[in-house]
């Protein structure tokens, strides 16, 4: 175990087997267990140690929702998992603040993968990812640019079902990796490049953007906006 004044993490061994082939993803939503042992993952079953296959990782990321915490960091590590719990953000001094926002954005970023990875992935996957984690990416946007949630309903709008836009995704993306081409956006979202592209001058209108460097090796720029 170990402890910081932020966060806690806990690795540990799983009775069941990890699917490494599977992305951490999985581990948030419904999934099938594969006892390493039967026998043993039996015996824990029946003395009341786990009550339901395939429950353990839902019910941490339930505990810490009610409990109004963080989402935690689960990953794979040694054959088992390891899984990070972290405080309210509200227990946190203001001198640590900028320091956990930039964990928060390397945390989400190695969760996120490779753009490779992701561009292999469904469209409806990555989208889920980034509503899953909406409020990390509008903390640290505001935190670092001054761009608050509340501006980019503004600027965006909102879906009747609550889903977010996809010019909401983009700029997501490019706080992940800055150098993304409108290609591989196109590809993450299920759209065309035209569109990415259409993505790109309106973010760039609204003064949140700037390119810098050449079309081909330059990258993207958040830009910080007045409040």
């Amino acid at each position: 175990m170990k402890f910081t004044e932020s966060q806690f993490e806990h690795p540990f061994i799983s009775l069941f087997q990890v699917q490494v082939a599977y992305h951490v993803y999985s581990l948030k939503v419904e999934h099938n267990s594969r006892p390493r042992n039967p026998k043993i993952a039996d015996a824990c079953f029946k003395s009341g140690y786990i009550d339901a296959w395939g429950r353990g990782t839902l019910k941490i990321l339930d505990a810490c929702k009610k409990a109004g915490l963080p989402e935690p960091d689960i990953k794979e590590t040694n054959g088992g998992i390891a899984i990070t719990l972290y405080m309210r953000k509200d227990e946190i001094t203001s001198g640590e603040i900028r320091n956990d926002f930039g964990m928060i954005s390397e945390r989400i970023r190695k969760e996120f993968g490779s753009i490779t990875h992701r561009m292999e992935n469904n469209s409806l996957v990555n989208k889920d990812f980034f509503q899953g984690h909406f409020k990390y990416f509008t903390e640290y946007l505001e935190e670092n640019f001054g761009i608050s949630s509340e501006k980019l309903r503004k600027s965006f709008g909102i879906s009747s079902t609550g889903k977010l836009p996809n010019i909401s995704y983009t700029l997501f993306i490019i706080a992940l990796y800055p150098e993304v081409a409108a290609v591989q956006i196109g590809k993450m979202l299920d759209v065309s490049d035209r569109s990415v592209e259409s993505y790109f001058q309106k973010l760039k209108s609204e003064g949140m953007i700037e390119r810098v460097g050449g079309k081909k090796e330059g990258s993207w720029q958040i830009k910080r906006m007045n409040v």
